[in-house]
């Protein structure tokens, strides 16, 4: 199996004579590396492929097997390059990525393999010159898939075993702990749990989950304040409807009493006129207290003693009472022209007179 590790950097540092760069660097230590089951490395193994791509695989690096004289050995005189080619070095291809060497000198220090390594190309020691300190080793191994709890690095699925280098990579930043990776760029953690509030509890969610929690509630906050003034505006609405509801209320209370009086001044108006035209025609009828069809009734009982009122509807108590008003205004019109158009007291006498003298021969006969 093809690994890269990400343990060490570049420490002491010195030029030849040639510009070539010597430097000693920590290139390999013990622990757990984590690895994503997904990985290029993890193709053909039958036992990862159960776990979801996205699965953590720890794999513990064992004092045993890091620090093992094959195992050590392997990473002297190896190619250095800069960040990991695309396959392992080898003869055929080394000259596409070999930028120096590591030297035979490689030794354990403490939990750290370290080795002294020489820098050849010039671009190569710009970069380091610039920052680019940190390297990343590629090698192969077995992996015995036994999971166990170690005494000082804890809980792992898996031991590397037969640990051989390959080459020796510089890199832009180097991968140790947790995110050790087997490509040259530093994994993208995947599954990043963060912490939301969300209606007063605690919840984690993904980064990815976070980013959108964190736009939804801008959103809802946003549309909260926005209900809140739309709340606002309406309130002060509300009060200038009642305050014109009220205004309105008020003139139309007004404009009822206004009614009111004209339909109180009409009513009495009425009642005079049907009192004045009841005396007309019965001048003591007594109307006190009474309804119109009871002073209408009194009146055509005096005034048509043949008519049978009783039990009689109100609107025939009308119809009477309104003919005989009638025929007495007329009676009244006729007797007021007669006696505006009667003839002079002398033309009547001179007719009169004519009238004897024409026929008073009248017996002798003849034509008058």
């Amino acid at each position: 199996m093809y690994l890269h590790d990400s343990y060490g950097q570049i420490t002491k540092r010195k030029k030849t004579n040639e510009g070539f760069l010597l430097v000693s660097a920590k290139i390999a230590r013990t622990g757990i590396q984590d690895y994503y089951a997904g990985e290029k490395c993890f193709v053909d193994d039958e036992y990862v492929k159960q776990f979801p791509p996205d699965s953590i695989m720890k794999v513990l690096r064992i004092d045993d097997e890091v620090f093992d004289n094959d195992s050590m050995q392997s990473f002297a005189n190896k190619s250095i390059t800069c960040d990991h080619p695309e396959q392992f070095v080898n003869s055929i291809n080394f000259k596409n990525f070999q930028i120096g060497l590591s030297r035979d000198n490689v030794k354990r220090d403490g939990d750290y393999l370290i080795a002294d390594l020489i820098i050849q190309d010039e671009s190569a020691i710009k970069k380091i010159e610039n920052g680019m300190n940190q390297i990343s080793n590629g090698y192969e191994c077995d992996i015995d898939w036994t999971s166990g709890v170690h005494d000082q690095y804890g809980p792992y699925d898996g031991i590397q075993r037969n640990i051989r280098g390959n080459h020796i990579a510089l890199v832009g930043f180097a991968r140790g702990g947790s995110n050790l990776k087997l490509d040259d760029k530093k994994p993208k953690e995947k599954n990043k749990m963060a912490t939301r509030v969300i209606d007063g509890l605690t919840i984690e969610v993904t980064d990815q989950a976070g980013e959108v929690i964190d736009k939804l509630q801008s959103e809802i906050k946003k549309k909260d304040e926005k209900i809140n003034k739309l709340d606002v505006e309406l309130k002060d609405s509300t009060k200038k409807c009642d305050t014109l509801q009220g205004e309105l209320d008020a003139k139309k209370l007004e404009l009822d009493k206004s009614k009111d009086v004209v339909v109180i001044d009409k009513l009495v108006q009425d009642r005079m006129d049907l009192v004045e035209k009841a005396k007309g025609l019965y001048k003591d009828v007594d109307a006190t207290g009474k309804t119109a069809t009871e002073i209408k009734t009194i009146v055509i009982n005096e005034v048509a003693k043949d008519l049978v009122t009783d039990n009689k509807s109100a609107e025939y108590i009308d119809a009477v009472f309104d003919t005989l008003t009638a025929t007495i205004q007329e009676s009244r019109q006729i007797a007021d022209a007669m006696i505006d158009n009667a003839p002079p007291k002398n033309l009547v006498k001179d007719a009169r007179s004519k009238f004897i003298e024409k026929n008073k021969d009248a017996w002798k006969g003849g034509n008058n």
